[in-house]
């Protein structure tokens, strides 16, 4: 969690920045305007003794996705989320505690490193937040995670998964490491995360998940099944792509919706008929093609740029991987061409 708790706060060398920073404000009526902006309307009043907020708003995006960081730093209650926005919500507990009032009446409390989902446009949402709350949130529109899930399943989700509210995460928890990975990711490379190919997979990963914890809770016993089983032809059509497009780093989104399917209908097509994975096929051919890149590269040519050609922004995570596969660093590829 310390990691998670210098997010957007701190720069790629953990000094103190505000680069993120949308609002700092003791008045409600400014930071009414931003939460709205960055969230969506709702209402929101003090519950304890103080009345007067001290509040800030640090937000970056992450493809479709907004992130940001923020606590009103008094005790509060809120409701009325605007279904007509269209917009979802993840909490993630930093620090203090939050009571999540469910639709039938239900309390859920979460804590530090404890995570909340809900899709406001679909479900009643109240909240009480004690005075040391301070959230990691993550907003989306609903449509963005409807479409993905059509993406991936090939049909549209039930109605009545997006109704659940969902309590996840926790210490040591899939969901932290993950946000400490996007995070890292914002404080790096926040324009590539922004937009370009790394936020596009960045927020595939985000939504993947949050539509598992739905599909969770909506049906724990049983997993969704892709309806129409490809064939070999599909298979090998799905390959011709990625070699096609490995430079643009599509995800698998892009590449089921090449062939004219789904990403669970290829994902098992490539489990059944080539014992290995689509995800892992596209790395093998991007670093085949980089790889070959590196070597036809003209003078003057670095390891960065030409990394940057491929999508790759963070150079460092693509040396090791390359070293990895090949046993020799990005580098050596370049001088071994200019010796020649």
């Amino acid at each position: 969690m310390h990691r998670l708790q210098d997010l957007l706060v701190a720069d790629k060398l953990g000094e103190p920045t505000t680069r993120h920073l949308v609002v700092a404000s003791r008045d409600w009526d400014e930071i009414k305007l931003w939460s709205d902006e960055v969230y969506m309307p709702y209402t929101v009043r003090p519950t304890g003794r103080a009345r007067q907020p001290d509040s800030s708003l640090y937000a970056a995006a992450i493809g479709g996705f907004t992130l940001s960081r923020f606590h009103y730093r008094i005790p509060i209650h809120t409701r009325d989320f605007s279904r007509e926005a269209g917009m979802g919500l993840v909490l993630t507990g930093l620090r203090g505690a939050v009571r999540h009032w469910q639709p039938d009446g239900a309390m859920v409390e979460t804590g530090v490193g404890d995570a909340y989902l809900v899709d406001t446009s679909r479900s009643a949402y109240r909240a009480d937040f004690n005075a040391q709350h301070l959230q990691l949130n993550l907003v989306f529109p609903h449509q963005l995670l409807a479409d993905l899930y059509l993406r991936w399943y090939g049909r549209a989700a039930d109605e009545r998964m997006w109704q659940k509210q969902v309590k996840f995460g926790g210490a040591g928890s899939a969901w932290l490491a993950l946000l400490d990975y996007c995070g890292r990711c914002v404080t790096e490379l926040p324009e590539q995360v922004a937009v370009g190919p790394l936020g596009k997979h960045l927020e595939e990963q985000l939504g993947m998940h949050l539509l598992a914890q739905w599909e969770r809770q909506r049906n724990p016993s049983q997993a969704v099944v892709a309806e129409t089983p490809l064939t070999l032809g599909d298979v090998v059509a799905a390959e011709r792509y990625m070699r096609a497009h490995a430079a643009s780093a599509p995800t698998l989104s892009m590449v089921a919706a090449g062939i004219g399917t789904n990403v669970q209908a290829l994902s098992m097509a490539f489990d059944q008929l080539r014992q290995t994975t689509p995800g892992a096929f596209l790395r093998e051919e991007r670093l085949l093609g980089m790889r070959a890149a590196l070597r036809a590269a003209p003078p003057g040519s670095t390891v960065g740029t030409v990394a940057r050609q491929w999508g790759y922004d963070n150079v460092m995570m693509f040396s090791a991987a390359y070293q990895r596969r090949f046993n020799e660093w990005p580098s050596q590829a370049l001088r071994c061409m200019r010796s020649h």
